[in-house]
C-alpha cells in the first residue's frame, strides 16, 4: 500500500509542477501499482485527469494502460487510437506499443508485429531510445517464435544496446531470454543463464520477471528430459504470478504446471491446474493458452480411459 501511495504522490506532484511523465516510467508505475495493491486510487486520479483534459497524452496513456491491465482491451484500444493522433511521435509510438502488447499474446501476432515495428520507427523519429527499446524487446520475443531463434537473438542484442542504464529487472530478463534462446539451440550454458536470471529477479522481488524466468526454467528442464525437475520451477512460476494477481501469467503457468503433472501421472492435481488455466485464459482472452490447457485435459482423460471427455477437449 505504501509503495502505491508513493507512486500516486509522485505522479500528482509531477502534474502540479506542470511536468510531463516519462511514458515508459508511467506504464511501469501503473503496472507495479496494479500488481502490488490493485492501483484503484491511482486509476481514479488518472481518470479524473482525463475528464479534465480529454486530449492530454499522459492521461490517455495512463487510462488505456489501466484498461489493458484489467483486460478491457476494446476500451484500451479506443483510448490509444485517440493517443495515436497526438502530434508528438513518442506518444504515437506509445499508442502502437500499447495496441501491440495484448495482440502479441497470440490472438493477432502478425498485427502485433506490424504495431511493434511502427512503434520502433516512431520512437526513433522522436528520439526516445527507451520506447524504441520496449518495441524492440516485443519484436524479439515475437519473432524468435515466428522467424527463428537467430532473429530473436539479434533483436535482443539491439534491445540491450538501447538501454542506457539497465535495471536489475532488465538484467534478469536479459539472462532469461538469452538463456532460453541459447537452450533452444542446444547450448547448455543457456540453462544456467535462465536460473541466474530467475534468482536475480526473485532477490529484487520483480515477480513478473521472476515468474517468466521460472517458467522458462521449467520448459528448459522438460526439453532436456527432466520432467520431475520441471515441477519445482513450474510451481514457483505460478506462485510468483499469483502473488501479484497477474492473471495472464497465472493462465500460462497453470497450463504449463498442469502439463508437467500430467506427464508425471499426477492427474487430480493436473486437472485442477488445467481447469484453472482455462478460466484465467478466458478472463484475459489468452486463447492459445486456453487451447493448450484443453490439449492437456484431452491427454489426461485419454490416459484415464475416458475417451468421450478426451475427444471433447481435443475438439475444443
Amino acid at each position: 500500500l505504501q509503495g502505491g501511495l508513493e507512486v500516486l504522490l509522485h505522479l500528482l506532484a509531477a502534474f502540479a509542477q506542470g511536468s510531463t511523465p516519462d511514458p515508459i516510467r508511467l506504464v511501469r508505475d501503473i503496472q507495479r501499482a496494479v500488481d502490488y495493491n490493485g492501483g484503484a486510487a491511482m486509476e481514479r486520479s488518472w481518470r479524473a485527469s482525463l475528464q479534465r483534459r480529454p486530449r492530454d497524452p499522459a492521461s490517455l496513456l495512463a487510462v488505456a494502460t489501466f484498461a489493458r491491465a484489467r483486460y478491457r482491451y476494446e476500451e484500451s484500444d479506443s483510448l490509444l487510437t485517440r493517443l495515436a493522433a497526438d502530434p508528438a511521435p513518442t506518444w504515437r509510438a506509445m499508442a502502437s506499443l500499447g495496441m501491440a502488447t495484448w495482440r502479441a499474446l497470440g490472438s493477432e501476432p502478425m498485427r502485433a508485429d506490424s504495431l511493434y515495428e511502427r512503434a520502433r520507427a516512431l520512437a526513433r523519429e522522436g528520439g526516445s531510445r527507451l520506447v524504441e527499446a520496449e518495441a524492440t524487446l516485443g519484436l524479439a520475443q515475437l519473432r524468435q517464435r515466428s522467424r527463428g531463434v537467430a532473429v530473436g537473438q539479434a533483436l535482443l542484442g539491439e534491445w540491450w544496446s538501447l538501454l542506457a542504464r539497465p535495471s536489475a529487472a532488465d538484467s534478469a530478463q536479459r539472462l532469461c531470454l538469452t538463456g532460453s534462446m541459447e537452450e533452444q539451440r542446444g547450448d547448455t550454458t543457456g540453462y544456467r543463464r535462465i536460473v541466474a536470471g530467475a534468482r536475480i529477479a526473485e532477490s529484487r522481488e520483480e515477480w513478473r520477471v521472476a515468474g517468466t524466468c521460472r517458467l522458462a526454467h521449467a520448459q528448459a528442464a522438460e526439453r532436456r528430459g527432466f520432467v520431475a525437475g520441471a515441477r519445482v520451477p513450474a510451481r514457483l512460476a505460478l506462485e510468483h504470478f499469483a502473488r501479484i494477481r497477474y492473471e495472464l501469467g497465472t493462465a500460462l503457468a497453470s497450463q504449463w504446471y498442469g502439463y508437467v503433472l500430467v506427464r508425471s501421472d499426477r492427474f487430480a492435481e493436473a486437472r485442477q491446474l488445467l481447469e484453472r488455466a482455462i478460466l484465467a485464459a478466458r478472463a484475459t482472452r489468452f486463447a492459445s493458452v486456453e487451447a493448450w490447457a484443453h490439449t492437456g485435459l484431452a491427454e489426461l482423460h485419454l490416459q484415464l480411459g475416458d475417451l468421450g471427455r478426451a475427444r471433447a477437449h481435443a475438439v475444443r
